[in-house]
């Protein structure tokens, strides 16, 4: 993981997906949420590719770019301060 991707075997990610593993199981052997950090830091998702490696397994890169107007603080530009 960098500063802004988070960078998942697509093995664990199908294995979250159909339940062969918890989601507890997954954060355990990344060592915490990635995600979640990502999340309080209110960046967007902005790009997931996929990065063949010379294992069976493929990597998901997921990039995160900029603040997400969505996850921030709602303000009235209107209301007086």
């Amino acid at each position: 993981m960098s500063d802004n991707e988070i960078k998942i075997s697509e093995g664990a990610v199908l294995g979250l997906l159909s339940g062969e593993i918890t989601h507890e199981e997954l954060t355990k052997a990344l060592g915490g949420n990635p995600f979640e950090y990502m999340n309080r830091r209110k960046l967007r998702l902005r790009k997931i590719r996929i990065e063949e490696t010379a294992y069976d397994d493929s990597d998901l890169i997921f990039r995160f770019e900029g603040r997400d107007p969505a996850l921030s603080v709602f303000t009235n530009p209107k209301k007086e301060v």
